[in-house]
């Protein structure tokens, strides 16, 4: 009797230990990092909302380590891929925004074993960022000829002025447009650094600006690459344009037709041709519906950026419900869309990482103070 007994407590001390290892695998934490400086802002919102949504999924929670970051720039997003990789839980992580958080924070990514989504950043040296790091933007050699291509073909230009940040973003879009047009034989009659503001506090153009305006002058060219981000090229663009109304503005990602409007960039607006990686005015059904979604919680139209942060969100949290929170098992999961499975419907369009998988890129234009598609050939 005593050895059946004994026999039999072991076995219900075995079951709950079963039970108590298998509840807390269930509970244990879910973490998908978000290396942005704050989880309070619609895009989060949404993507809880959606998630939610989904029946039988406890949806991961979506953090950010901006609490205990204390540095600004690179070295403050080394300092967050240090956090989020110590979280409890962590499947993958969204961000961070540029190409050079990107570079110097990606070893600590990919030492720890942690896919990251990169959604807006997209120079090329990306390629070189680790077997756990995936791009959902096309990169800025496909950009910069995808530009080049727009402008010898759609607009027909002449002769072309690049005006470029000495970043990692400006001198990607700077060498992929100049490529493009060298292959389509439309001449670079000039390319200019840009180091400051175009104008101080009083508004008063600086040196450079009026270098620049002057070299489209003088060079005679009819159109000029703004490589760079909204507020800059806003400036640089009014200020050439008042001088030389019949040029041409072509610009990047880094430009966002609704900054450049509340840039307050003038007649100027007219004359842009940006190459996006969406737009809200998208046909698509699912980007549609996002539109009016954001546009409910907002009062106002997601950007471009917006919308690939929200498909990158979507993207790893789809890999946890397919294939659960094992970081290795979502790396699978996501080299494998476009390939063994289909890719996702997103809001910016078909997701996938395969080789040779293309994502879009749309032209738009300002109209009325919205952007919409122009033909590209």
């Amino acid at each position: 009797m005593g050895i059946a007994w004994s026999r039999f407590a072991r076995g219900v001390l075995a079951l709950t230990a079963t039970l108590a290892t298998a509840c807390g695998r269930q509970r244990a934490p879910r973490v998908i990092g978000y290396a942005y400086a704050s989880v309070e802002n619609s895009v989060v919102a949404l993507a809880r909302e959606t998630m939610r949504a989904w029946p039988g999924f406890t949806p991961p929670e979506v953090l950010s380590a901006r609490r205990n970051v204390s540095w600004a720039g690179p070295a403050g997003e080394v300092q967050r891929a240090a956090k989020l990789v110590a979280m409890p839980g962590l499947v993958g992580v969204v961000g961070p925004a540029s190409s050079r958080e990107t570079l110097v924070s990606a070893p600590i990514y990919d030492e720890a074993g942690i896919p990251v989504i990169i959604p807006n950043a997209n120079s090329r040296l990306l390629r070189q960022g680790g077997p756990w790091l995936f791009r959902l933007a096309p990169d800025d050699s496909i950009e910069g000829d995808f530009i080049a291509g727009y402008a010898a073909g759609g607009l027909r230009v002449h002769a072309v002025v690049v005006l470029y940040e000495n970043d990692e973003y400006g001198l990607g879009l700077r060498d992929g447009v100049k490529a493009g047009l060298a292959a389509r034989h439309v001449p670079v009659v000039a390319d200019l650094p840009l180091s400051g503001p175009c104008a101080d506090a009083a508004g008063r153009l600086t040196s450079e600006t009026d270098l620049a305006i002057e070299t489209v002058r003088r060079t005679g060219a009819d159109a000029v690459l703004l490589a760079s981000q909204s507020a800059l090229a806003a400036c640089l663009a009014r200020a050439i344009y008042a001088r030389n109304p019949r040029v041409h503005f072509l610009a990047g990602d880094g430009v966002e037709s609704a900054n450049l409007i509340l840039a307050g960039v003038g007649p100027a607006a007219g004359a842009f041709s940006i190459a996006a990686f969406w737009y809200p005015a998208f046909p698509d059904s699912v980007s549609r519906a996002f539109v009016t979604r954001f546009r409910a919680a907002a009062d106002r139209d997601p950007s471009p950026h917006e919308a690939l942060e929200y498909d990158a969100l979507i993207t790893l949290a789809r890999a946890v419900r397919e294939v659960g929170p094992s970081p290795r098992a979502v790396r699978a999961y996501l080299l494998s869309l476009g390939l063994d499975r289909p890719p996702l419907a997103g809001v910016t369009g078909a997701i996938g990482f395969g080789p040779g998988f293309q994502r879009p890129l749309f032209m738009v234009r300002i109209d009325l103070g919205r952007a919409v598609p122009v033909a590209a050939p």
